[in-house]
């Protein structure tokens, strides 16, 4: 009888969490915080770090959402109380880019570690998993560097696909967000040191920040995560990992999530931005902008061709002489509102 009634539970949980909404990845106004650890005698909260989703880029014909990375590195000290910082995206780096695609979070990184050609491809997260036992090879994905021992000033990096291997599913349930509603959280058995690895819906792995798939690396937890206000900041994300299992793991420290709100809808209309010619020969005129707008055009690999900040309403590319072919660009204001579109150079 008893396990008669243990069955019909677990038919009934199923029921709920196949039922529920799959939640995509955010594609804008998203933030993931995490702290990095050091093992050892004692654990050094060595490092704090935010990333978030600013603008579009096109590589091998298909749209990626760009991930800023920004960092903050306390060299060999026992508490991070002082790590906490507000994002800003002029001290960040582009180091990652992504996109989805039947559940499945694809990504670009800057670097790999297996003599790819650049701008290739890799499936990190796969949330068609469904049942205990289902395995996915997981890529292993790093930030790097934070800084060194005699140097503890982050320097621009870059993100590296660096190892895989073979992850396997242990559960499922589902964990609360701020708002009250529920995501989706497939648990896979432990790996190294015995620490969890787990993927919540729309943010990404608990091991690393929401887009770190750190499957052998046990030095990184999520701590946060925020899209357009709604927020996941709970025991839920910490699990098992290295920097919070410990003492004095409350990681209170000020800043240590960034909440977001949406961008204003009546400020992406305000931006009443002309690009022409286009189709374009060798120059370009770009109209409606306002001092201070940042306009980057990109090729279909999504490397930056031109990039400058507006010092008025009307910025003249009188060079742009560059292969034939479609080209990209971005407008940024000063409040990260983005505006994007398509130019055809002939």
């Amino acid at each position: 009888m008893k396990s008669f009634i243990i069955q019909i539970i677990f038919f009934i949980l199923t029921l709920n969490l196949s039922g529920q909404e799959y939640a995509e990845f955010p594609t804008d106004n998203a933030f993931w915080s995490a702290m990095h650890c050091e093992s050892g005698p004692f654990v050094y909260k060595s490092g704090f770090v935010k990333v978030g989703v600013f603008g579009d880029t096109v590589i091998n014909s298909k749209t990626y959402h760009k991930m800023y990375l920004q960092r903050k590195y306390v060299n060999y000290t026992l508490s991070c109380d002082t790590c906490g910082f507000v994002f800003d995206i002029d001290s960040a780096f582009y180091f990652i880019s992504y996109r989805e695609e039947n559940k499945i979070i694809y990504f670009v990184p800057q670097q790999n570690g297996f003599d790819d050609p650049p701008g290739t491809e890799y499936p990190v997260f796969n949330f068609n998993l469904s049942n205990k036992g289902d395995t996915f090879l997981g890529y292993e994905y790093m930030f790097l560097p934070f800084g060194s021992v005699s140097d503890p000033t982050p320097t621009p990096g870059y993100g590296v696909m660096q190892d895989t291997v073979t992850i396997t599913v242990e559960s499922i349930d589902r964990v609360k967000m701020s708002d009250g509603s529920y995501r989706r959280r497939i648990n896979f058995k432990p790996l190294t040191y015995g620490l969890k690895e787990s993927w919540i819906e729309g943010i990404g792995s608990t091991k690393g920040f929401g887009f770190s798939l750190n499957v052998t690396n046990s030095k990184n937890t999520m701590i946060c995560f925020s899209h357009n206000g709604v927020n996941l900041e709970t025991a839920d994300i910490l699990s098992e990992q290295l920097c919070t299992k410990y003492p004095d793991s409350s990681l209170t420290f000020a800043d240590r999530c960034e909440y977001t709100i949406p961008n204003s809808v009546d400020e992406q209309l305000k931006m009443n931005i002309s690009v022409f010619p286009n189709p374009i020969n060798h120059i370009i005129k770009i109209t409606g902008l306002t001092q201070g707008d940042k306009v980057t055009i990109y090729n279909i690999l999504g490397q930056v061709v031109f990039e400058e900040i507006s010092i008025s309403a009307e910025l003249t590319v009188d060079k742009f002489d560059y292969d034939t072919g479609i080209y990209f660009y971005t407008i940024t204001t000063a409040n990260n509102v983005i505006k994007s579109g398509k130019i055809i150079k002939n």
